[in-house]
């Protein structure tokens, strides 16, 4: 059961890191050759650096807690940033990539902590049908 909890611990890391890897997109409309891949806005960069260091620390401090905090909160800003497409100043800036990127990051890190959650409320010594060997 704890090697269960060390890959979603792993996976929170990972998806914590590339949230805040991903804030550096708000550098790239200035960037001497502009980077095309995501128009992210600063208010997405700080939610996005916030949130994935938070996500981070709940993979590091095996908090599943955390990670449903960060992903609620990534997940949140990407409906946001959804509702606010149409307008044109938009409060986290950026555009339909940067909801793209909120929305994923928060449902990896959602997935993480619920899976998490469920994994720790499983009895250890229960085992699937399918894992189960079937004599002749």
């Amino acid at each position: 059961m704890n090697e269960d909890r060390a890959r979603y611990d792993r996976a929170a890391i990972a998806l914590g890191t590339g949230s805040i890897v991903s804030s550096v997109f708000v550098f790239g409309a200035d960037a001497p050759t502009p980077i095309d891949f995501a128009h992210v806005g600063l208010g997405g960069a700080i939610v996005l650096a916030v949130l994935g260091l938070v996500g981070i620390l709940g993979g590091a401090l095996h908090r599943g807690i955390l990670n449903l905090v960060a992903g609620g909160g990534l997940t949140i800003a990407a409906l946001v940033q959804l509702a606010t497409l149409p307008l044109s100043p938009r409060p986290l800036g950026g555009d339909a990539s940067m909801m793209a990127l909120l929305g994923a990051f928060g449902i990896g890190l959602l997935a993480v902590g619920l899976a998490r959650r469920s994994s720790a409320s499983t009895p250890p010594r229960t085992t699937s049908i399918l894992d189960r060997k079937v004599e002749p």
